[in-house]
């Protein structure tokens, strides 16, 4: 159980760290290939939330009912309620919908046990949601569904202080009404024990769809005006000539709520973001400059760093049995099959060979609230006299270990914490100042930078081998300058950068930044001025940012080469991040077959997936997905053209960007088949879910 009391000011930072290391969370977050598993967020409904695609969300109409103070929405979202926003999972294909929801001791009925007449607003909320969203429902209010013939079967006690999974699906059972709908519901603990059974029927009241019509009318008949709940300033009608920066995130935006626009032409592109801002003074000449200048525009002349990317075999490596590592003038360094191996086969399992904790728990570790090596978050009981009592206690500092195994995978504890000698010239035991590593640690806290925390942490590791094979597989990996890879952020209007909360710094802050990285490293290790250049500084850097998974270096996966359709399944340990990498065949792979994984989400667009690839990796895919899907690119954008009139610099800029992605391979042009003038719900299904303002 998580401390989660008024007093804790961290307990919402623990549950979120607790929620999103929960297996279920981490299985539907990245789900396979093929399962189109979207993710909300909502303090138990879907209050003013919207999907991420604009052609989903416009069926969703807005509901104005949600603007209405709600139990579970504000009065129990408090510590000790539900303290963190409950996140739901929707499955587009099956429609089931997953929340997982923590319930706090303020939800208790009987002492410890969360009352009944909570799990019965629980259920309530989840049926109405999942009606909402079945695309077997007419009507996506929640508010218009009434829950009947509710029936509940407790299985077990439901104890508070934990996260509950509520996972429901449509009932098997036909329902004679077509207004009425069934449902099946399961509450499960997080730790997967069943707790409620329930059964459900819904009725499409409309109730909420008339009232918001009856609203809307009678704010027309007043002439009431109505204010955006966004608080949006509305531009003013004078002409006015928007920075170009402003242009590119409106495009950028565009883009994230309509992933099907990345494929428009400059000139529709011009024509969405004038509808968007009326008074902008802006030509279609000044956006495809502006798009070619940020490299938002598929060119070939976009720049990539594939060929400064550079690997070496090295022969001390222990390979799996089933493979072999080969260099090849084309791709590489990979790893082939050396027998036939079937689907579902684990080809190779392996522990990280640079462990890298979770740096958002930097204080929790400090103050003995998480373990000390893996970062995880430890329960009240083991953060007392438990853990002293079995010797998981640092006798120096405050910091604990949460098992036996950590406490002896931390050999750098004692050098990164208690070491404070700064006048270090040799490599003996005082090479590393922990003051230097406190300063540093807390830098990166502030700045949230991952990076320079791993490489420390890499370089401190490689220090303490005293065999030095770790800094020789090291060396050994695909090694690139980040200065290098910067140059292609910048170029891409920092990736999207935005997305991630990020901020592109214009390249003097950059370098301000690397360079003030760069000295707070060598304070932490003083006598690695030679070894380390400012040079090899930038290339270590770049080295873990290509190479990590999940900000751990694995050894053997860290040859895998990418492919938008792979025939490996990666599988990161559930129960631990320090656990083992499974990597299992995702299919059946013939002998003399590489081996490949897809280093962006397979479920991205085309357009998507190749800047991803082009920035973060250097090179821009042309694997046989890539092309296909450039060919039915090429197919649909033909056969949307028909009966419009196309300029000859649409058509130009079309078979230009169909050229860069496919190469000199034929394009075959097929009759397109007729579908009744609708095109097909396209939602993008990725980590955020992005707001849309109507």
């Amino acid at each position: 159980m998580t401390d989660t009391s008024d007093s804790s000011p961290l307990s919402a930072l623990q549950l979120e760290y607790k929620l999103k290391n929960l297996p279920i969370y981490e299985r539907l977050t990245h789900p396979k290939p093929g399962e189109k598993w979207i993710k909300l967020y909502s303090w138990e409904n879907l209050d003013r939330n919207l999907l991420e695609s604009r052609e989903y969300s416009d069926a969703k109409k807005t509901e104005l009912e949600y603007q209405k103070l709600s139990v579970p929405s504000h009065i129990l979202a408090q510590p000790g309620g539900i303290m963190i926003q409950p996140v739901i999972f929707h499955n587009l294909d099956t429609d089931e919908c997953v929340t997982i929801i923590h319930a706090g001791y303020k939800l208790c009925g009987y002492p410890f046990m969360v009352h009944g007449g909570i799990i019965a607003t629980f259920l309530n909320e989840s049926y109405k949601r999942a009606a909402s969203l079945s695309k077997d429902t007419s009507s996506n209010l929640k508010g218009d569904y009434k829950v009947e013939n509710l029936t509940i079967n407790y299985k077990s006690p439901t104890l508070a202080n934990q996260f509950l999974i509520v996972r429901t699906t449509k009932s098997s059972r036909e329902e004679v009404d077509s207004s009425v709908i069934s449902f099946e519901s399961k509450i499960l603990s997080e730790n997967g024990k069943l707790l409620v059974n329930s059964e459900a029927s819904l009725k499409n009241t409309g109730r909420a769809s008339k009232s918001m019509i009856d609203k809307v009318n009678r704010q027309q008949e007043s002439k009431v005006e109505i204010l955006d709940i966004n608080d949006h300033v509305q531009e003013s009608s004078d002409p006015v000539v928007p920075h170009e920066r402003q242009i590119i995130d409106d495009i950028i935006a565009i883009w994230k709520e309509e992933p099907s626009s990345e494929s428009l032409g400059v000139p529709k592109l011009h024509a969405k973001v004038k509808s968007r801002h009326p008074t902008w003074s802006v030509s279609e000449k000044r956006v495809r400059t502006l798009l070619k200048s940020y490299g938002l525009i598929t060119t070939n002349q976009q720049f990539t760093y594939a060929n400064e990317i550079h690997s070496k075999i090295v022969s001390s490596i222990e390979l799996p049995p089933k493979v072999k590592v080969t260099m090849t003038a084309k791709r590489g360094k990979g790893l082939y099959a050396k027998t036939q191996i079937k689907k579902g086969d684990l080809i190779w399992e392996e522990r990280p060979l640079f462990f890298v904790p979770a740096l958002a728990n930097v204080n929790l570790v400090r103050t003995g609230r998480a373990c000390a090596y893996c970062a995880k978050l430890l329960t009240q009981r083991s953060s007392t006299g438990l853990s002293a009592l079995r010797g998981l206690d640092c006798n120096i500092c405050p910091e604990l270990w949460c098992s036996k195994d950590c406490k002896t995978l931390d050999t750098l504890h004692a050098k990164l914490k208690h070491n404070m000698s700064s006048h270090s010239n040799g490599k003996g035991s005082n090479f590393i100042d922990a003051s230097g590593f406190i300063a540093l640690e807390d830098y990166c806290f502030q700045e949230q930078w991952n990076a320079l925390y791993a490489i420390t942490l890499i370089y401190a590791d490689m220090q303490a081998d005293k065999s030095r094979t770790k800094a020789e597989y090291f060396s050994s990996m695909a090694r690139v300058s980040q200065e290098v890879r910067y140059k292609a952020i910048n170029s891409s209007a920092g990736s999207f950068d935005t997305m991630q909360g990020g901020a592109l710094f214009v390249i003097e802050q950059q370098e301000a930044l690397w360079n003030e990285g760069y000295k707070k490293f060598l304070k932490v290790f003083p006598s690695a001025h030679e070894e380390v250049s400012f040079e090899e500084f930038m290339m270590m850097m770049g080295t873990f940012n290509i190479n990590n998974l999940d900000s751990c270096i694995f050894l053997t996966q860290s040859h895998l080469n990418h492919s938008c359709h792979p025939n490996t399944d990666v599988q990161a340990s559930t129960a631990s991040r320090t656990g083992p990498l499974k990597v299992f065949a995702a299919r059946d792979i013939k002998a003399g077959e590489e081996l490949t994984t897809s280093y962006v989400n397979p479920s991205h667009t085309l357009h998507q997936r190749q800047r991803e690839l082009r920035v973060n990796w250097g090179f821009i895919c042309s694997c046989q997905r890539c092309k296909d899907e450039a060919k039915e690119h090429h197919r649909r954008k033909s056969s949307q053209g028909m009966g419009a009139k196309e300029v000859p610099s649409d058509i130009r800029e079309m078979l230009k960007d169909t050229k860069s992605a496919i190469g000199n391979s034929e394009i075959e042009l097929e009759i397109p088949s007729v579908h009744g003038g609708q095109r097909r719900k396209s939602v993008r299904f990725d980590e955020h879910v992005i707001s849309v303002n109507q």
